[in-house]
C-alpha cells in the first residue's frame, strides 16, 4: 500500500513538474524557456504579432503574455488591460511573467535596475528613455525589451511594439537596465 502510495506521489509530481509553467529570469539573463513549448502555430501567431521571430529557445512565458496587450489603450495611471500608462504596463508584466512586483514611477524602477550595456541585453531587460530631450536627467518613460532591436511599449497611443534604431528612440534613449 505505501509502496502505491509513493509511486503514485512520485509519478504526479514528476507530471507536474514536466508540466509545470515557469517564467525567465530577467535578472540573470537566461532565456526562461522553461514554460510549455509553444505549437508551430502559435510561434507564427506570436512572431507575426510582436514582429520578430519567435521560437522556443525565447522567453515564451514573457512573449506570450506581451502578445495579450495587444489593442490595448493607454490610460494615465492605469495597470491593466483595461488601460496603462508605461510603469503599469511594465509592473503589471513583470508582476504576471516574473512575479515581480515593481513601482508604479518609472524614476522608481530606473532605481532598482542595474544599468547594462545594449550589447549584453536580453528579452526582459527594461529600456529607459527621457522623451522631453533632458537625457542627463532621470528617465522618465520605459518599455520590456523583446529581441531584434525591438520592445514592448505602452505610448499615448495605446500598446506599441517599436524599434531601438527608430529615430526618436535613438534620440531619447537614456539606458537599458535589468532589475536586481
Amino acid at each position: 500500500m505505501k509502496s502505491k502510495l509513493f509511486k503514485s506521489l512520485f509519478f504526479a509530481g514528476l507530471l507536474m513538474f514536466t508540466c509545470s509553467c515557469g517564467g525567465g529570469d530577467s535578472q540573470s539573463g537566461e532565456n526562461g524557456s522553461n514554460d510549455t513549448p509553444c505549437t508551430e502555430q502559435e510561434l507564427a501567431d506570436l512572431s507575426k504579432t510582436l514582429g520578430v521571430s519567435v521560437t522556443n529557445d525565447d522567453d515564451t512565458k514573457l512573449f506570450r503574455e506581451v502578445a495579450t496587450w495587444k489593442d490595448v489603450p493607454f490610460k494615465s495611471a492605469g495597470a491593466d488591460k483595461n488601460g496603462a500608462d508605461c510603469s503599469g504596463f511594465v509592473d503589471a508584466l513583470y508582476l504576471t511573467v516574473y512575479g515581480v512586483n515593481l513601482p508604479r514611477q518609472t524614476s522608481k524602477i530606473y532605481e532598482q535596475a542595474s544599468s547594462i550595456n545594449l550589447d549584453n541585453i536580453h528579452s526582459g531587460d527594461l529600456v529607459f528613455f527621457r522623451t522631453d530631450g533632458k537625457l542627463n536627467q532621470t528617465p522618465n518613460y520605459l518599455g520590456v525589451f523583446l529581441k531584434e532591436k525591438k520592445f514592448a511599449v505602452m505610448s499615448s497611443k495605446g500598446f506599441r511594439i517599436e524599434s531601438l534604431e527608430s529615430s526618436y528612440y535613438k534620440k531619447n534613449f537614456v539606458c537599458a537596465g535589468r532589475i536586481k
